[in-house]
């Protein structure tokens, strides 16, 4: 970029800035957003190398109108030897952290690298784009590591060395400049990379050309939404890293880079990193002049903060955003940023009757068993009965149904012990705590399943606002009112019904109104601060997302009949039946949508069922009066105390296999609507949409 079209830019609308004159001690370059190219906006942070005290020059972090942050003045290619010395932590990283701190990283990692593997098949190629030593690769590859070609870049002289010694293909040099081959690799790893270069959006464009179809990109990065990043964000945050980042990214700026470099993002989620907490502090103590003691004290291998501070982060991941981003995209057009909220003219996900439907279905079974427990409480057990073998029970058996197809079961054979073996163990486990323990089974049952629903609430939630491209702060916030909802109204239902002290779930117990209308209240706060953001959002954007609104509203207030039913069946199947309905219908679609019609599936059972609804409907009927047939025996037991006397084992070994089914459906779901995974997207998101479009 020229001087003059640097100055030429300047002059774009938004904040000016001031020119810094360089550091004296260290050669830089002129610096502008990764984004758009400008060097214009406000000044986020500045410090000099508390980290390598590679120089005491103060280079300044700014935060450009539309939201990508960039350092200028930046080192220049001359510095780079510089501030990459060789003491550097990526050139022999294995050493540097010892036994311990890399048997705690990689328990740490574990979920990373299987993640990674679930997008490189045998025989394929992955490249690491600065691999340092190559560690990361060799721990990748694992007992596959004769079948894999792995590839590193480098520009570390050392580090390549320690990478060639490990027996990997180093591209050697920095990645703006080695030649990569074209369509030529299926996992590319960019881990802490991004960052440092000047160019990111060529970079990632380079990294595109050399994916092969079907190939995906991983970039790791800091991230600028995290909790440390607020906290330390004018001089000190360990992710500034100071003066070796370029470029910094949030939750918004990242994809919206990957998408203008001709890729197309798919997921995006937190990692836990302990390491920028703690040199947060040690850059602190740097500045008070205690470098020594700050050297020793707060290493970022130093195992006494590791612990700690990656408690706080697995925190922080349930509650927002982490120190660090990870974003996994593959090739795809070259596309504007899209608009931080964007919301649809029509359905959400087929078409507006079909989003009615679903949501006036998901409603009206728990209003009419709520109904009928208020008006007519002695008919309140024999809805409660009826409602949950044709709803509660047909829903843990649904899922059955993706295992009868043949392309979701290649995919679950990848993983036997994820989807065969944990299942059976969760099976025989509810078993027997329920013969030994009944009241613990009972309370586990009763945990897994508000667990397990309110996650999903959430899930559903968040896949509407994700097809209508909200902003992903709206996404928290629905989710945060969702769970707190649940929170305090199961909580309410601890005490109201006595579950720890084992009381039936068959019993009336008393109302407790005051502690009621005081619930009550709290979760009308809950839903008065959605309504108010919706309609806040609405108004700006021009169109106010009733879908949202009424979907969320309904996650909230799902558990509200514990308010005012005095039995916890009843209350709790009233409570549930939304899901139930939910979980239903997005079957259904997925259903209607992919197998009538289907040549693949034209000689399977599920293309047969297809065909005919009834015969659907009338197989899982079946299904359900099976598992009313595991909970049968308990029900009659408790009114005979004889009967219980006389059966007490086998009416306990049934009643845990009713649990433990359900428990197995709980896990099954979990990992079903996993949508961060290609092969969960291409089974199920795919198929939401208008039936009559196919």
């Amino acid at each position: 970029m020229s001087p003059g079209a640097a100055h030429s830019r300047s002059s774009a609308p938004g904040p000016a800035r001031e020119d810094l004159p360089p550091g004296a001690d260290l050669p830089t370059e002129r610096g502008s957003c990764a984004l758009c190219g400008e060097r214009r906006g406000t000044r986020l942070a500045s410090g000099p190398d508390f980290e390598y005290d590679t120089t005491r020059t103060e280079l300044t972090l700014w935060r450009c109108p539309c939201g990508g942050v960039y350092l200028d003045p930046r080192p220049s290619r001359a510095a780079l030897p510089r501030i990459y010395p060789d003491s550097y932590y990526a050139y022999d990283f294995v050493a540097k952290a010892g036994g311990f701190v890399m048997r705690f990283k990689r328990m740490a990692e574990r979920a990373k690298l299987d993640l990674y593997r679930r997008y490189l098949p045998d025989g394929g190629r992955a490249l690491d784009v600065g691999c340092g030593d190559g560690h990361l690769l060799v721990q990748l590859a694992g007992e596959r590591r004769a079948s894999l070609e792995l590839h590193g870049v480098e520009f570390s002289e050392a580090a390549v060395l320690a990478a060639e010694a490990r027996g990997l293909v180093v591209h050697r040099g920095r990645i703006e400049d080695v030649s990569l081959p074209a369509r030529a690799f299926d996992l590319v790893i960019m881990n802490q990379l991004i960052e440092h270069v000047a160019e990111p959006r060529a970079v990632l464009a380079k990294v595109a050309a050399s994916l092969r179809p079907g190939g995906h990109v991983f970039v790791e990065t800091p991230n600028l939404d995290s909790w440390d990043a607020r906290l330390f964000r004018r001089r000190y945050w360990g992710g500034y890293h100071l003066p070796r980042h370029f470029h910094l990214f949030d939750t918004r700026t990242l994809p919206a880079l990957a998408r203008r470099a001709g890729l197309e993002p798919v997921a995006l989620q937190p990692l836990v990193c302990p390491q920028f907490w703690i040199v947060s502090l040690h850059n602190w103590l740097c500045d008070l002049g205690a470098r020594r003691l700050a050297d020793r004290l707060f290493s970022p291998f130093n195992p006494v903060w590791l612990a700690p501070f990656t408690l706080v982060e697995l925190v922080h991941r349930r509650l927002g955003w982490t120190s660090n981003l990870q974003m996994i995209a593959r090739q795809g057009a070259v596309t504007p940023a899209p608009a931080a909220l964007a919301l649809p003219g029509g359905g959400w996900i087929a078409n507006p009757g079909w989003d009615s439907t679903f949501f006036v279905g998901s409603l009206a079974l728990g209003i009419v068993l709520t109904t009928i427990a208020l008006a007519a409480p002695s008919l309140a057990i024999p809805a409660t009965i009826a409602g949950g073998i044709l709803f509660a029970n047909t829903h843990n058996l649904v899922t059955g149904f993706f295992f009868l197809d043949a392309e979701n079961l290649t995919y679950y054979r990848r993983f036997p012990h994820w989807y065969f073996t944990v299942p059976l163990l969760l099976l025989t486990s509810a078993m027997g705590i329920t013969l030994v323990a009944p009241i613990l089974a009972f309370v586990m049952h009763f945990f897994f399943t508000n667990w397990h629903v309110i996650r999903q609430s959430v899930g559903i939630q968040k896949l509407y606002l994700g097809r209508a491209k909200a902003a992903e702060v709206e996404r928290k916030l629905d989710a945060t009112l969702i769970y707190a909802a649940g929170v305090v109204l199961n909580g309410f239902a601890l005490w109201k019904y006595g579950l720890l002290s084992g009381t039936s779930p068959l019993a009336t117990v008393d109302g407790q109104p005051a502690a009621a209308l005081v619930t009550a209240g709290a979760v009308a706060l809950l839903g008065a601060i959605l309504t108010g953001r919706v309609l806040w959002v609405g108004r700006r954007a021009g169109r106010v997302a009733w879908q949202r609104l009424a979907f969320g509203l309904t996650g909230i207030a799902m558990y509200s009949p514990y308010l005012v039913i005095d039995n916890l069946a009843c209350a709790f199947l009233a409570g549930l039946l939304p899901h139930y309905m939910q979980y239903h219908g997005i079957f259904w679609l997925v259903g209607r949508n992919k197998y009538p019609g289907n040549p693949r599936y034209a000689d399977s059972w599920l293309g047969k069922l297809a065909q005919d609804f009834r015969v659907w409907v009338g197989l899982v009927v079946v299904a359900a009066f099976a598992m009313g047939l595991l909970r049968a025996p308990h029900f009659l037991a408790e009114k005979s105390p004889a009967l219980m006397a006389a059966y007490h084992t086998p009416v306990m070994l049934t009643l845990g296999a009713f649990y433990g089914l359900g428990w197995m459906h709980f896990y099954l779901d979990g990992l079903l609507f996993r949508f961060r995974y290609p092969e969960v997207r291409a089974a199920i998101l795919r198929y939401l949409k208008d039936p009559r479009a196919r």
